[in-house]
């Protein structure tokens, strides 16, 4: 899918016309990475110094000439001002120099095919066995494994714990081919205090890491936990914790292809969509783009301004299209058994993802949109969300709304005199109610008499219920369940005729 709605181009901006620069090199946003503010930038940051520090030999002079009628020590004001003009001046002298650092430190780092550099084999690293000292060593005590898998972790993040048991596993599994490398930032004494409290990484075997820079300099990241897949010297793939699967491992050693859903690359929104330097524009260029999944990026929303070149860029990466409508429809998402199709083929197992529906990579990756769009600087965010339900509506062939509709409903009614009181083991009866209605394919429970806190049912585990189950424990409490049909607000979706299509 690939929908590109085309947006007017104004003309040159009053910050293009004042800086001199024609049209074409205002068209762009200056990506992080990429080439520094113009020369002609640079030279308002000098004249501006220059002006400060005549404005100080002017103010000195005064201030020499009032002395001599009335002695007075010198301002400290006089003496502070000279130091942080220099310190600005020489920011702006040193900038070419922090740049050309920032690039050599990213030459460091390697993408996916890439060979590995010899250095990279013997870089001195602390390794540590749980429940021993820490030694030093490197890589190259590692280079024979057929797979090496560097897993980076941290003691905050829960989910890295839990991955790191099933590496472990995995790697019992395709014992002699698999070596897996446990990485993190933190030192010894925080990992050993850590480990004394947790009784899944005391009980690890994994050889770990610690106090790591270099390895995160090679292989950057903001998300964990971060997985590095390194096979006959080569990078293979990077991606996180739902790389650890046993079918594309065994893929990957085999020489097989893989079957890795996702390319993990915690930077990829700072990449557009659509590459500015493959199009002919005269003047800036702004676009609206509507595709399907990205394999490089995670779920991420957010917006990247450009003041310098006039422009931002709003971009919802691997969206769900409930996820999209929210923000298009200035919503708050909806439960998904108020959402209403009508005269389209699109249903609710395309449009909101329930964990019912199972593995939400795997779900994402069929239904899931990524959208773009490079505007002015100042366009107001009622006209962003208005140019996102345009792209859907074009892309799709759907009309979008927020309706009132008359729809099927359970409304909930305690039995005449009946009161409940909270005992121990129960819970609020809203723990219930909340996860009926975020079942796909409920009725609607409505609750006008607010029994929500006011009645107490059963703990139980609701990760697993079905709608049936949940319905069932309410009337167990002695609840009662009447189906009837009430006026409701609505996500209405619809399809557009043949004729509005043209």
């Amino acid at each position: 899918m690939h929908q590109i709605v085309k947006m007017p181009r104004p003309g040159r901006s009053r910050l293009s016309r004042a800086a001199g620069r024609p049209p074409y090199l205002s068209r762009y946003r200056v990506a992080p990475g990429q080439p520094w503010p113009p020369l002609g930038h640079r030279l308002c940051v000098a004249l501006l110094c220059t002006l400060f520090v005549g404005l100080r030999r002017l103010l000195a002079l005064v201030c020499r000439r009032c002395r001599k009628r009335q002695p007075r020590g010198p301002r400290p004001t006089m003496r502070i001002l000279p130091l942080l003009l220099g310190a600005m001046l020489l920011a702006e002298l040193l900038a070419p120099l922090a740049l050309a650092a920032q690039h050599e430190a990213q030459a460091h780092t390697i993408a996916v095919g890439d060979t590995l550099p010899e250095a990279f084999w013997d870089m001195p690293l602390q390794l540590l066995q749980v429940g021993q000292a820490p030694r030093e060593g490197s890589l190259r005590d590692y280079a024979d494994s057929e797979l090496l898998l560097l897993d980076f972790w941290h003691t905050s993040c829960g989910s890295c714990i839990s991955s790191m048991r099933h590496a472990e596993a995995l790697q019992a599994q395709f014992k002699g081919q698999l070596q897996v490398l446990a990485v993190t930032v933190q030192d010894a004494a925080t990992v050993q205090r850590f480990a004394a409290h947790n009784d899944l990484l005391q009980q690890s075997r994994l050889p770990l890491v610690l106090h790591d820079s270099l390895l995160k300099s090679y292989f950057p990241h903001r998300l964990l936990p971060h997985l590095v897949f390194i096979r006959h010297n080569r990078l293979q793939h990077i991606g996180g914790s739902e790389a650890m699967d046993e079918a594309a491992i065994a893929a990957l050693l085999n020489d097989r292809d893989s079957s890795f859903a996702l390319y993990k690359d915690d930077f990829a929104e700072q990449r557009p969509l659509l590459a500015a330097a493959n199009t002919a524009s005269e003047g800036r260029l702004y676009y609206s783009l509507l595709t399907g999944y990205r394999r490089d990026a995670a779920p991420v929303v957010g917006l990247l301004p450009d003041t310098l070149g006039g422009s931002k860029r709003l971009y919802r990466y691997n969206q769900s299209l409930q996820q999209l409508l929210s923000y298009a429809l200035d919503s708050k998402p909806v439960d998904k058994n108020r959402i209403v199709f009508e005269d389209t083929e699109l249903n609710l197992a395309a449009t909101a993802y329930h964990r019912h529906m199972g593995d939400k990579l795997q779900w994402l990756l069929r239904h899931g949109y990524c959208y773009e769009a490079q505007l002015p600087l100042h366009t107001p965010d009622s006209s962003m969300r208005q140019g996102l339900l345009i792209s859907i509506e074009q892309a799709l062939g759907l009309r979008c709304s927020l309706a009132q509709r008359e729809i099927p409903v359970l409304r909930l009614e305690a039995p005449p005199g009946a009161s409940a009181t909270p005992k121990e083991g129960y819970v609020a009866l809203f723990y219930l109610i909340d996860a009926y209605n975020r079942m796909p394919n409920a009725l609607p429970l409505l609750d006008p008499d607010g029994l929500a806190q006011q009645w107490f049912v059963e703990r139980q585990s609701l990760a697993d219920c079905t709608a049936e189950q949940l319905l069932a424990a309410m009337r167990k409490a002695g609840l009662q369940l009447c189906e009837e049909r009430a006026t409701l607000p609505v996500w209405l979706i619809k399809g557009r005729g043949a004729h509005e299509q043209d």
